[in-house]
């Protein structure tokens, strides 16, 4: 499973207002959601899907990125491709600064 990640533009010497998750649009969702998350220092992040008993779904993210807002999209689908049924999952986002987990609801 890839993911593509984008930053936002950042001048020399700015730091993110936000270390952790900033907006996670829409929730519930129907095909993606769009997951934003701060580093206020570069570090390795890990961002991965749970499903309700703590399986895995799939791993978005597992790799270090410089200090920055960033915006990553999940499509609903486990690490190979097969679309997840609708119900309630867990974002877990890992930062040198923070381990901090969101509900997403996917609907049908």
């Amino acid at each position: 499973m890839t993911a593509t990640v984008t930053s936002g533009a950042e001048t020399p010497g700015e730091v993110p207002l936000f270390a952790g998750f900033g907006t996670t649009a829409p929730n519930p969702f129907h095909e993606r959601a769009v997951l934003e998350f701060g580093l206020t220092v570069p570090g390795a992040v890990r961002l991965a899907i749970y499903d309700l008993t703590g399986r895995e779904v799939c791993r978005l993210l597992d790799a270090h990125h410089p200090r920055g807002v960033y915006r990553t999209t999940w499509n609903g689908r486990d690490r190979v491709g097969r679309a997840v049924p609708a119900g309630i999952y867990y974002a877990r986002l890992s930062t040198p600064q923070v381990q901090e987990t969101r509900i997403l609801v996917r609907c049908n």
